[in-house]
């Protein structure tokens, strides 16, 4: 570093700068300084970070320059799946609890957990912080309802299907 003929060839830096490098590399890898990447307040994971970049990318492969508002797009769409996501991770795992089909009021307490459920993702949703003005939330949001909607149909009908198995077989043993 301190020669001006130096090339840039690794082999020959110096002992001393090598060893200061080593010192500035240990101690930015340490947990306690490693930040996470957040954008709008919002920390991505590896998963995210990366669908972010590849959509960049994407876009930057065109022949013409991006403009500013279809970056800003696909921040927003990515930012608001990445919500959605959370939310419906979420809705699953709150109807988990809700998988009995051996009690008898099974499908009023599926029911009542769908809604339960719904209002919990989507009030996780609102709560959120995020780009883009009320018109984009409340798009997002419509696409959050219908993806939930869609998840508690096929739910619903695979745990019908499930419950109504049980009866059959608990009739069955009670007339053994």
């Amino acid at each position: 570093a301190k020669d001006a003929n130096f090339t840039g060839n690794w082999g020959k830096l110096e002992p001393e700068f090598v060893e200061h490098l080593k010192l500035l590399i240990e101690w930015m890898m340490k947990p306690e300084n490693l930040k996470a990447k957040s954008i709008f307040g919002m920390e991505l994971t590896g998963r995210t970070y990366h669908g972010y970049i590849k959509a960049f990318c994407d876009a930057f492969q065109s022949p013409e320059i991006p403009s500013t508002t279809s970056l800003f797009n696909i921040t927003l769409h990515h930012q608001m799946r990445t919500i959605i996501d959370e939310c419906i991770r979420d809705y699953h795992e709150e109807m988990k609890q809700f998988e009995d089909v051996r009690k008898s009021d099974f499908e009023a307490q599926l029911n009542r957990g769908y809604q339960a459920a719904k209002s919990q993702a989507l009030g996780k949703f609102k709560s959120k912080k995020k780009i883009g003005n009320k018109r984009h939330e409340e798009q997002f949001l419509r696409i959050l309802e219908n993806e939930i909607g869609s998840a508690f149909t096929l739910t619903k009908s695979r745990f019908m299907s499930e419950h109504k198995k049980y009866l059959e077989l608990k009739e069955m043993q009670e007339q053994v």
